[in-house]
């Protein structure tokens, strides 16, 4: 896992499944793919005030993008998260 610091927040994408019809074609849920990201939230920097480890946010883009034992983490700051599901 990855432990950020300040107002950064370390998430997990969230796959979004496909939907294949019968004909092969793969379909994606294009509105969600161009709009936002999604993701699980791994853990938050000690100044991180309304999202908490747990909560699946949305959010436009990343600070940065970390690979650790295979696995993508995005970095955020709080004030990029668009959404939060609780």
């Amino acid at each position: 896992m990855i432990k950020t610091v300040g107002n950064k927040i370390a998430i997990e994408l969230i796959e979004e499944k496909e939907v294949i019809t019968k004909s092969g074609l793969a379909l994606g849920d294009t509105k969600d793919e161009q709009a936002f990201k999604k993701g699980t939230v791994v853990h938050t920097g000690m100044e991180v005030k309304e999202i908490v480890k747990g909560d699946v946010v949305y959010f436009n883009w990343s600070e940065a993008v970390i690979d650790k034992e295979g696995k993508e983490y995005h970095v955020v700051r709080e004030p990029e998260i668009i959404g939060v599901e609780r």
